[in-house]
This record gives C-alpha cells, sequence and structure tokens, in this order.
C-alpha cells in the first residue's frame, strides 16, 4: 500500500490487487475515524505488481505510479501514471 498525503493531512492509502488476467489499483480515503473509505478502482496491467504515489507533474497533488507490462518490441517495462485531478479521482496522464 502507498500512502498519499492530501492537503488536510490525512492519509489517503492506495492498494494494488493482482489477479491472472487483471489488476486494479483501489484508492481508500482516511475518514479520520479509524475507517477508510473506498473511492475508486482503476484497472491497470495484469502484470502490476508495484504501486508509488509521488507529485509526477510538479502541481502539489500527489499522483500515482504504477509498474506494468513490458513492450514487446524493445522489452522495455512500461509504467501508468494516474494524474490526481484534485477531487479524489484520478486519469491517466497524456
Amino acid at each position: 500500500m502507498s500512502p498519499l498525503l492530501t492537503s488536510t493531512r490525512t492519509v489517503t492509502v492506495t492498494s494494488l490487487r493482482s489477479q491472472t488476467l487483471s489488476a486494479a489499483v483501489t484508492v481508500h480515503k482516511n475518514l479520520g475515524n479509524g475507517s477508510f473509505q473506498v473511492l475508486t478502482r482503476y484497472e491497470v496491467a495484469s502484470l502490476s505488481d508495484a504501486v508509488e504515489s509521488a507529485d509526477i507533474d510538479n502541481d502539489g497533488d500527489i499522483d500515482i505510479v504504477v509498474n506494468g507490462e513490458v513492450d514487446i518490441a524493445s522489452n522495455d517495462p512500461l509504467v501508468k501514471i494516474l494524474k490526481n485531478n484534485g477531487n479524489g479521482t484520478f486519469a491517466p496522464a497524456d
């Protein structure tokens, strides 16, 4: 799990679950009372096995980075960046 620090200094947790044919990143919002609300599930490559969080685009919001598939032509690993929209949701980066 990878924590995301929000502007109110609460921790939001992302988790990665990989199964045989699919994998997904799930964002859990800290409700501040010892419980977490599941916000959204984002599908990622089936070979994903690691997730990190960082401000990739320097906009002050923490983004999600997930490793994944391998480029068949070059054999280079690929990563997926989920850009923080600033409202609790994420979208694939351009």
